[in-house]
């Protein structure tokens, strides 16, 4: 676990799916992308505005899901299935 800058008492977790191939991982010594890297630069800079437990879903360097609480687990579904709602309305619309 990293330790933030402003708040050295916080952590930092990430937390990753694979759901079509969760067998697969990251080879080791290859290197992230320039859109990975975005994305993490995306997801950091939305997450440290937050004092509690928060997670951030990020696609294209764009939040899209963002939930806060106190269970880690509880707050990461909660910005997985905003992600998906807007989804949703999107294809409605």
């Amino acid at each position: 676990m990293a330790k933030t800058h402003t708040n050295r008492r916080r952590h930092i977790g990430i937390l990753t799916t694979f759901k079509k191939h969760p067998e697969r991982k990251n080879s080791p010594g290859k290197q992230l992308s320039y859109n990975n890297i975005m994305d993490a630069d995306a997801a950091l800079a939305c997450i440290k505005e937050f004092d509690q437990t928060a997670c951030v879903v990020v696609k294209h360097a764009n939040p899209c899901g963002v939930a806060i609480g106190e269970e880690l687990i509880d707050v990461y579904t909660r910005a997985f299935n905003a992600e998906v709602f807007l989804l949703s309305v999107v294809l409605l619309l």
